[in-house]
């Protein structure tokens, strides 16, 4: 299983926003591989550091964070993802933002899960898994077991 995280999960890891070790505990036990960031996210990123939203520490903590997921290239396959949601959308009257229909083609062409807290936006994009690791996990249900007469 495949996890693309959004720029806003990132934004909880690094500046400790409330929920964030839910994210952390998510995170846990899982393989180097699982777990990547797409290059559209490190722009959006890299973008707010230029802007000046940027402390030495706030940059210490995004350089060693980085450090622990695999980083992805945006793959030209994902281009076609683009064009059909961006179409798709556009039809709905349901536009994204670019840097969220850019990652959600990105997610969706790899197959991955897209973690972000934002959802009323991703949830539009057809065919694209969607998980919310800031809320809490819900328990398994479990069917009570029939016994036969």
């Amino acid at each position: 299983m495949i996890w693309l995280l959004d720029t806003d999960t990132i934004a909880y890891l690094v500046d400790r926003a409330p929920g964030h070790e839910r994210i952390k505990r998510r995170l846990s036990g899982r393989s180097p591989g699982e777990i990547r960031v797409s290059a559209v996210t490190l722009a959006e990123i890299h973008y707010g550091f230029e802007r000046g939203d940027v402390s030495v520490e706030r940059t210490q903590a995004l350089t060693g964070l980085l450090e622990l997921f695999q980083m992805e290239d945006f793959p030209v396959g994902a281009a076609r993802s683009y064009g059909e949601i961006r179409a798709s959308l556009e039809r709905a009257a349901r536009r994204i933002g670019p840097y969220d229909l850019l990652i959600a083609a990105h997610a969706r062409h790899i197959g991955a899960i897209l973690v972000t807290n934002n959802e009323r936006e991703f949830r539009r994009v057809p065919g694209l898994s969607v998980q919310n690791w800031l809320r809490p996990m819900k328990p398994e249900r479990r069917e009570p077991c029939s016994k036969n007469p």
